[in-house]
């Protein structure tokens, strides 16, 4: 397949108000004939501007609706919980917080910050983030249900109505979109070369739907290793997961200069 390449220098992403300076350095990218010129620049250096300067993150505040709810009547303490609120109430208590939580974050250690699907495009809460520097995210990993073929083992949903969603969610300001594909790892049987290969494709397809729809995909295969895995067996896993993403990546034409990766935690 012959390939386009388009050089990509470093850039500053604009937010209204506020510049992030970006590493200085000409890099070439090659680009599959799908991806313009145009949009695979915007991808990197939304993807760089994610990640620079070096000390910044991403701050998730992508909770369910019931998970936040959850956490509001428990802010509320014993006495408050017997109150009853309509489904409007509570909408507008759920905007409320996300409001107040975003004019409120400190912007010297956070690049962007990940918003759950209502957040962002029902409340419209984009520009509370983008008018301070940092970069809107979204959520676009649904629910996930068990593997047919291995009960034990969780495939992560959402990619039927994918594109529609994330192209709404652009519109709406987002510019980078996650997706957690958790892999159960123990000593014995699991994971599964089933389960790695669904969540290797579910991980590979979202990132070029991602792109698509003119957003940074952040990959993130979830190894958990909390049963009885060794740290070999992590390693092994690992190795064998992230090579199936980016052979399947390379599969759907994902430009890997704008995506991102997230690195498992201490306990992995």
């Amino acid at each position: 397949m012959s390939l386009n390449t388009v050089v990509t220098p470093g850039y500053t992403f604009a937010a209204s108000g506020a510049n992030v300076d970006l590493v200085d350095s000409d890099t070439s990218s090659y680009l599959y004939p799908h991806h313009s010129a145009a949009v695979a620049k915007s991808l990197i250096a939304t993807a760089q501007a994610l990640v620079n300067p070096r000390g910044k993150g991403i701050y998730a505040t992508d909770e369910t609706i019931d998970g936040i709810e959850a956490r509001l009547v428990a802010a509320e303490g014993i006495e408050a919980q017997s109150r009853e609120y309509t489904d409007d109430q509570k909408r507008e208590r759920r905007r409320r917080w996300r409001e107040c939580l975003y004019e409120s974050l400190p912007t010297d250690h956070i690049s962007g910050v990940i918003l759950y699907y209502e957040t962002l495009v029902d409340f419209q809460l984009a520009p509370v983030l983008s008018n301070r520097g940092i970069i809107p995210g979204v959520r676009a990993d649904t629910d996930a249900h068990p593997l047919p073929i291995s009960p034990q083992e969780p495939a992560t949903q959402g990619l039927d109505d994918l594109l529609p969603r994330l192209q709404a969610a652009y519109q709406a300001g987002a510019r980078f979109t996650k997706w957690r594909a958790p892999i159960l790892c123990n000593s014995s049987s699991l994971p599964t070369q089933a389960g790695l290969e669904v969540q290797a494709e579910s991980l590979a397809r979202f990132a070029a739907i991602s792109q698509q729809a003119g957003l940074v995909p952040i990959v993130e295969p979830d190894v958990d290793f909390s049963d009885d895995a060794s740290l070999k067996k992590s390693v092994e896993v690992h190795v064998k997961i992230i090579s199936m993403i980016y052979a399947r990546c390379a599969a759907y034409g994902v430009l890997l200069e704008g995506e991102c990766w997230v690195s498992q935690g201490a306990a992995s």
